[in-house]
């Protein structure tokens, strides 16, 4: 799954509005983040599989740290824990660290069972939606669409008046999630680990448009004259 993971980052964010949405998108992305880092220092195999499933031409068969279940929970409570000792705010923890966890729960119901429960278990979980292109589209669609209905509603008025930056990000992850059943697969793991880093870019451009977004609006008196908006 991809752009289903931005939306619990999106969901998220209302949820703990003072939490960067960088650091959301990053959260809920974290295992793949992790995962091009691992298959580059041969701790994680994959290989390439052009007619291997129609979403996806990639069989994973050895990912126990970024992608096991009781890795993302590691994962999870280091993660929230490292943000709550830095800001102090719990409720942003809670929903950095549920982000993080959320990632295999999501990717259980679009993987075939391949997601490991507990490393070095020969245990494998996958609902397998991605043997449908069509089905796997809809479902990230419609969770996507849900949460920037949810995320703008926080604001009501205001979704016309979003930065430009914010559309433009999301359409920029809508076509590269659109453009992965359609191009050819990667040459080699290498070329596709570095592809998979450049992933490391949508967090940090989510930060940066949200930051700007949340300093301009705190700079901004209310009609009072009394006070600064500060969402």
């Amino acid at each position: 799954m991809f752009i289903g993971h931005y939306a619990v980052a999106l969901v998220a964010k209302r949820v703990a509005p003072q939490t960067n949405l960088g650091i959301l998108f990053a959260a809920v992305q974290l295992p793949d983040l992790l995962w091009p880092i691992l298959l580059l220092t041969g701790k994680e195999k994959v290989l390439i599989e052009p007619n291997h499933l129609p979403f996806s031409p990639l069989h994973f068969t050895h990912y126990p740290i970024s992608h096991s279940l009781l890795t993302n929970l590691g994962w999870a409570g280091l993660f929230g824990l490292a943000y709550w000792l830095i800001t102090g705010y719990r409720k942003g923890a809670w929903a950095v660290g549920l982000g993080v966890l959320s990632h295999w729960f999501l990717d259980a119901i679009v993987h075939e069972p391949d997601l490991p429960l507990i490393p070095g278990n020969t245990a494998r979980v996958g609902l397998g939606l991605w043997h449908s292109i069509s089905l796997t589209i809809a479902l990230e669609g419609l969770l996507l669409v849900g949460a920037i209905w949810y995320y703008l509603k926080a604001t009501p008025g205001k979704g016309r008046r979003e930065p430009f930056g914010f559309w433009l990000l999301l359409g920029l992850v809508v076509f590269l999630y659109l453009s992965g059943p359609f191009s050819p697969p990667p040459g080699d793991v290498t070329s596709l680990a570095l592809f998979a880093l450049s992933g490391c870019l949508i967090p940090f451009i989510a930060g940066w448009i949200d930051y700007r977004r949340t300093h301009r609006q705190a700079s901004q008196p209310v009609n009072s004259g009394t006070a600064l908006v500060n969402r």
